[in-house]
């Protein structure tokens, strides 16, 4: 019962640490390797895949750069192993972003009716835009505004008279 003494951990080669931590470097370029072929495999544009690897080794590296230099913390194989675990995550996510914005096609109905009703919303606010901008210029030269329609904003069932903005 005397011999409660602490242990002095075993010894180890020197380099193994080295070896382990390059070993898991391998595996995150090989992950993202991977994820790299699944996107390419899902989406088929080589284009998206490129772009969607990008984004996951912007995410690494931006970890990475939060581990090392916010926390303080010296890159060992638990680090890595954790980046490693988080590049499968990475893939993951933009990977469905991905495959759902190829699938998106430009004759998608829903898509094109929203689109042309986006279009008429910003012609809409150019319109009120510039009649604010007319009533403003005709105030200053000292005409009577009060009452005088700038504009009419036409969109199907509604119809907006600008001009008392």
């Amino acid at each position: 019962m005397a011999d409660l003494q602490p242990r002095q951990p075993a010894p180890h080669p020197q380099g193994a640490e080295k070896l382990c931590c390059a070993d898991d470097w391998d595996t995150i370029i090989i992950a993202t390797c991977s994820g790299w072929a699944g996107v390419l495999l899902f989406t088929g544009d080589v284009m998206l895949a490129v772009i969607v690897t990008g984004v996951v080794i912007v995410v690494i590296t931006g970890l990475a750069f939060f581990m090392v230099t916010v926390m303080g913390w010296s890159i060992g194989p638990i680090e890595v192993i954790a980046l490693v675990v988080f590049v499968g995550y990475s893939v993951t996510y933009a990977l469905h972003i991905a495959h759902n914005y190829n699938l998106m096609v430009a004759s998608d109905e829903d898509l094109l009716e929203a689109e042309e009703k986006a279009r008429k919303r910003q012609a809409d606010r150019e319109l009120a835009k510039a009649a604010r901008k007319r009533r403003a210029r005709k105030q200053e030269e000292g005409e009577d505004v009060d009452g005088v329609e700038l504009a009419v904003v036409t969109d199907g069932d509604r119809e907006a008279r600008l001009g008392c903005c």
